[in-house]
């Protein structure tokens, strides 16, 4: 048999709230994978619960349109990676390297930040940056130091069922109130009617704020996202086994968008209704197998295929798009999903940050301050207020680390405090602008 995979798509109906169909996969060992799981881990989800989900999100996101509320600055998300295991040593089989999990780390922050000259960027009129990154947690469960890597020897060759899955998930899981829980598994080659040998799984957010998907659909034992090791991380960047065309990380980024609440670009029941609820991907009605980018399965209707979006089952040297609409859906969820908003106040990444590792530079300009300049480093996100003599809040925003720059040419002259919280350090200092 030829190494190179033929792929071709079967079409499932056992999924309750659209038609849709999965990528089988075959590979040169004549193993029988399917793309994505989210059909049929997610099958509770009914139709009418999903139409009601997106509903509220359209209607959510509309208003924070009008009140021209934004989401400022770049919302880190706190990720444990458990590398579950059957006794291999480090670096072998499925006990990947921590060099592969920073890989799949980095893929991640290059497709949702839509980071320029990597294979995250696109230039589509459309394509947007999520303003999300990806960090892997300083602080286990228990309080104590973690490298975000939580290896588990599970004793179980691979993995066969969702029985099987979600009791090793309920037995390893960390809070998915704090942490997004990604479970790299060796998943079995062998297809029966209920399992299919996945790539990635995910699970759904529920939407108790607002309605739509119970959380009876979505138990919290078993949140998260689940990755075949040989789908997970990135061959350009980190060595090992990887499958053919399904090597750069984008089974990870496709199945964290379900985690956000994106469904597949081909989720409508043929041309027709209301696809992935998302108005500017185009409607499809057929999952995309290849990088043919002038695919077009709707051709009565506007627009051709976009094989390049994430949601796409397209190989992953072809993908590179997040739309707007996905990413206000996905702010969306992290507003008022529960167990997704809860990530954006976690404490995994609490750690006692030496003062020396806070530097605050004052760069002045004719005897006035003009700039403050932040220098912080061993911590994942820091927050920084300014305040007047007088108590006025004038400066108030989460920053990502390493250096920051913030003009205050703008503010009046006078006495400020600035405050400087990094992990569970705080540095204060007084300057005269």
């Amino acid at each position: 048999m030829n190494k190179s995979r033929v792929l071709f798509l079967v079409f499932i109906f056992s999924f309750t709230f659209a038609f849709s169909q999965e990528e089988v996969i075959y590979e040169e060992h004549s193993h029988v994978k399917t793309r994505c799981g989210f059909n049929h881990t997610n099958k509770d989800i009914t139709k009418k619960s999903l139409e009601e989900f997106s509903t509220e999100v359209k209607k959510y996101t509309a208003r924070k349109k009008s009140l021209k509320i934004s989401d400022e600055g770049i919302l880190i998300l706190p990720v444990v990676v458990h590398v579950i295991h059957n006794g291999d040593a480090v670096g072998q089989n499925e006990n990947i390297t921590e060099a592969r999990v920073q890989s799949q780390i980095t893929v991640l922050n290059q497709d949702y930040r839509r980071m320029f000259d990597t294979n995250g960027f696109n230039t589509n009129p459309v394509g947007a940056d999520v303003e999300i990154q990806f960090q892997l947690v300083t602080t286990d469960p228990n309080g104590n130091p973690t490298n975000g890597i939580d290896r588990v020897n599970y004793g179980l060759e691979d993995f066969k069922t969702f029985s099987e899955i979600d009791k090793m998930k309920e037995a390893t899981i960390w809070d998915p109130n704090n942490y997004i829980n990604i479970w790299t598994v060796n998943v079995t080659d062998t297809q029966t009617e209920e399992f299919h040998g996945y790539l990635g799984i995910a699970q759904f957010p529920v939407m108790s704020d607002l309605g739509g998907i119970e959380n009876e659909n979505n138990p919290a034992e078993t949140d998260g996202v689940l990755i075949d090791w040989k789908a997970f991380g990135s061959s350009d960047l980190a060595g090992g086994e990887y499958y053919v065309s399904y090597d750069k990380g984008r089974t990870t980024t496709h199945e964290m968008g379900h985690f956000l609440g994106l469904l597949h670009v081909f989720q409508g029941e043929f041309c027709g209704g209301s696809g992935d609820y998302c108005d500017d991907t185009p409607v499809q009605s057929t999952s995309s197998n290849s990088c043919l980018l002038a695919k077009d399965s709707c051709p009565s209707l506007p627009g051709v295929d976009m094989v390049e979006n994430y949601m796409d089952y397209t190989y992953d040297s072809c993908m590179n798009v997040f739309t707007q609409d996905q990413k206000d859906r996905i702010w969306t969820v992290l507003d008022v999903s529960p167990r997704r908003k809860s990530l954006k106040n976690t404490n995994a990444f609490d750690q006692i940050i030496p003062e020396e590792d806070i530097t605050i530079e004052f760069h002045d300009s004719n005897s006035n301050t003009e700039q403050v300049v932040i220098y912080i480093k061993n911590v994942n996100d820091a927050r920084v207020t300014i305040y007047s003599i007088y108590g006025e809040l004038v400066y108030d925003k989460k920053i990502v680390p390493l250096r920051t720059t913030i003009d205050t040419s703008y503010f009046d002259s006078g006495i400020y405090i600035i405050n400087v919280e990094a992990g569970k350090n705080t540095k204060i200092l007084k300057f005269i602008r």
